[in-house]
This record gives structure tokens, sequence and C-alpha cells, in this order.
């Protein structure tokens, strides 16, 4: 009798706390959104958990405190999907999010200048609800000096008008001008005499590493200096200064005689270099086995080389039906319907890691939902591919539309009986989400695509 009651007591205390592990996971997230920004909360869940978000559009997030800017105003659907690090909880939820906004384009820019040598440096400070800025064009004084997105002039004595005109990617454009009253620079002693040139040299063994030595070198000076990425040093004769990120860098030095007036100054550019482990992208790829429905092959596609890859495959309906692979580009066999929640870790060969995440729905049909019809790569940049089943050969027409339902494209192909592998052109259109209408016979089907 006792051994039973301890047997019963160790159930009860085991189912206890698997419940517990369960419902340390917990999916609900809320959301606030303003204008084209929306802002997702979800609870922090166990020490070691993961948040992947799929924002509606075809973009992906992680964490639990993300934000997305959407390019488009529109109803979305939002999933959250969470797990601790040994997948013991899971759990996923859904909501609708409403991003409403008007489409609009605001131009502005700040500027700095040296009032001794009298060179400038104009920035942008433009704004695009729902946009991104295709061109950037300057103007002094009436005349186009610059499409860069940066200008970095020697203005001469007296006023001057700069302007900036942009134009974005769904064709909204905005100016705006300032007058610049350029002053002569103050008289310095004859005798001053100070050169404020400067060399640097790159470590060896990390090249964003920087050591800056001034041509004058002298205890009666003092040395200032900015680094053009925010960072600076004062009272500093030979700096060493580590940038975190590539870009071009516009160095300056201030050159000061202790007691007097005297000083000169002079800036020059230091180039960093983007690395591989930099940057790494990448979207998963998928298609169903013609000959096996429930079989799914799987890939991705990079702008690097994969060292290693490690995929989870979890059933959204029933978070417990998870497994798990390690391997490149792997087959899989779902023994169950749902959807799907796909994620893989990879490794690069640059040292680059990258966290990627989709949905697939296993059903009746196999990888694919009802009616719909996977695109890749999902999102895209140049061309979009869809795999379309025909029982006999016949015409296929295909529609694309816009998120306000504007067809934007239309093509008309000859298909064969069997599965038809149909790449479209997307390149020239502009960023957002996208919706395909394929037609064949009296046979409807969808898909969509996020377009970078």
């Amino acid at each position: 009798m006792m051994k039973c009651l301890r047997a019963t007591l160790l159930l009860v205390f085991i189912l206890a706390c698997a419940q517990l592990v369960k419902a340390q996971c917990n999916a609900a997230f809320t959301s606030s959104v303003s204008g084209a920004t929306a802002t997702f909360t979800a609870p922090a869940g166990p020490v070691n958990s993961y948040h992947s978000w799929s924002f509606g559009d075809g973009s992906l997030g992680y964490g639990n405190h993300p934000t997305h800017t959407y390019y488009q105003p529109g109803v979305y659907t939002v999933t959250h999907f969470t797990h601790d690090s040994l997948y013991t909880c899971a759990d996923s939820a859904i909501s609708l999010v409403t991003v409403s906004f008007v489409v609009g384009c605001h131009s502005a820019f700040t500027y700095a200048g040296d009032s001794i040598t009298h060179h400038y440096t104009f920035t942008p400070q433009t704004t695009a609800a729902g946009d991104s800025i295709v061109s950037y064009s300057w103007y002094l004084d009436g005349q186009p000096v610059s499409s860069a997105y940066s200008y970095s002039p020697t203005l001469t004595v007296g006023s001057h008008t700069v302007c900036l005109a942009i134009v974005t990617s769904t064709g909204c454009t905005s100016n705006s001008c300032q007058t610049i009253v350029v002053y002569p620079a103050p008289q310095q002693p004859p005798a001053c005499n100070i050169n404020a040139a400067f060399s640097y040299t790159v470590s060896a063994s990390n090249p964003r590493q920087y050591t800056f030595t001034p041509a004058l070198s002298s205890s009666a000076y003092t040395y200032s200096w900015t680094f053009g990425d925010g960072g600076f040093a004062l009272m500093t004769y030979q700096p060493t200064y580590v940038y975190a990120h590539p870009g071009n860098y516009l160095v300056k030095l201030i050159v000061s005689k202790s007691g007097t007036t005297c000083r000169d100054s002079t800036m020059q550019y230091v180039y960093i270099a983007p690395r591989p482990i930099d940057s790494c992208t990448g979207s998963i790829g998928h298609i169903t086995d013609s000959a096996q429905s429930n079989l799914v092959h799987f890939w991705v596609a990079s702008n690097n080389s994969t060292v290693n890859q490690f995929w989870s495959f979890t059933n959204l309906n029933a978070p417990y039906d998870s497994a798990f692979v390690h391997g490149n580009n792997p087959s899989h066999v779902f023994t169950n319907p749902g959807t799907y929640m796909v994620c893989v870790t990879v490794n690069f060969a640059t040292g680059c890691v990258l966290k990627l995440c989709d949905s697939v729905v296993i059903g009746n049909t196999g990888g694919r939902q009802a009616g719909v019809i996977p695109s890749f790569p999902n999102p895209a940049t140049s061309r979009v591919t869809l795999q379309v089943p025909l029982t006999q050969a016949g015409p296929v027409v295909i529609t694309i539309y816009n998120a306000f339902g504007t067809a934007v494209y239309t093509e008309q192909k000859t298909g064969r009986a069997g599965e038809n592998i149909i790449s479209l052109p997307v390149e020239r259109l502009s960023r957002g989400q996208y919706y395909i209408d394929i037609q064949y016979g009296s046979t409807h089907k969808k898909s969509r695509f996020q377009k970078l």
C-alpha cells in the first residue's frame, strides 16, 4: 500500500512539473502601432528562451520585444513562436495588426563646418513613411553637385544656398534648402605656423584599429580628435581608435598652441572596408516531393557558403510534435498534418551565424496548403519561382497584385502535364507585400511573397 501511495504521489508530481514547464512558455503578445512602425511585446519566458516572429509581410524577427516597419498600410497576420533551449516547452500565438498611415516623404538635412578651412559636411535627416528613399540630389547655388548620400564641399566666403531633393521607390518627391553664410577665417598671428596634418597606420591583427599620428609633435601644443562616427579623443597626441562598423569616416584634428589663440585643423577620410563576417543574409526555400506528399525538401539560399545547419521542425498545433536535424539542406518527412514552424541556425564559413524561420503547412496536399502554392525565394529581390502542378498540358495565367489589389504584372505560360517550374521577374517592383493569382483550366491557386 505504501509503495502504491509513493508511486501515485511521484506520478502526480511529474505531471504537475510537466504542466509547469509547459506553462512557462507563453506566446501571447501585445502590439502598439505608431505610423508605419509596430512594436511587439511578449512575456520574457524561461531562461534561454527563443522568440521568432513572422510579421505578415514576409519579414521575420527575433526577441521578445521587436519592432518592425511596414512599407504599405494594411492588416497583417503576425505569428509569434517561442520555445526554450531544450524544447521542453513551446507555444505559439497569432494576432492581426492594423497598420494605417499616409505614405509620404520629407526632405531635411543638417550640416557642420570648420571656420578655418571652410570645409562643410551635409547629412540627410529625411523621412519616408512606409517607403524607401532611392535617390538623393544635392544642389549648390542652384547647380546640381552630387548624388551621394552626404555632401562634403569646401565653400568660398559668402552666402550659399544648399538644397537636397529626394525621390522614394513609390515616386514621392520632396526638397529642402538652407542658406549657409561662410565668414572669413579668423586672422592668426604671423608667428603661428601650426601644421595640423596627420597620418595613420592600421593594425596588422585588427583591420579596424587605427593609430593616428600628427605631423607636429611638441609639448607646447594640444591635440583634439573626432573620428567621424561619434568617437573623439581630447588632449591626446597619438590616439588609437577601433571602429565598430565598416564605412567612410571623416577624421578631424585640431592642433592648438597652449596659452594663445593660435590653432590649425585638418580633415581626411578613412575607409573601413566591410568583411564577410559583417553581413550574412539568407532565406529558407522548400519544395514538396512530387512522389511523396509529406516529404519536403529544404535548403538555405545565402550570400555566403554554409559550414553547418541545425534545423528544427515544430508543429504549432501540437508543440511537442518536434523533430531536429543536424545537416545541410535536409529532406524531412512530416508524420502529422498541421502548421509547422521550421527554423534553422546556419554557421557560415566567414564566421557569421544566422537564424532563419519560416512556416510550412502540411495537410492532405502535403507541404502545400489547399489553394496555396509557395513562392521561393521569399523574400525576393530579382525573381520569384513557383512550382505549378498540372494534370494535363495547357495555358497557365499568372497575375501579380500589390497590397492594394492593383495588378502590376501578368503573364501566360504554356504548361505541360506534371510539375512546372515557373520563374517570374520582380526586380522592377517596389518593396512590399505582393500576391500572385495562378489560373489553369478551372483551377485557381494563390501565392504571396515579400519584395526587398
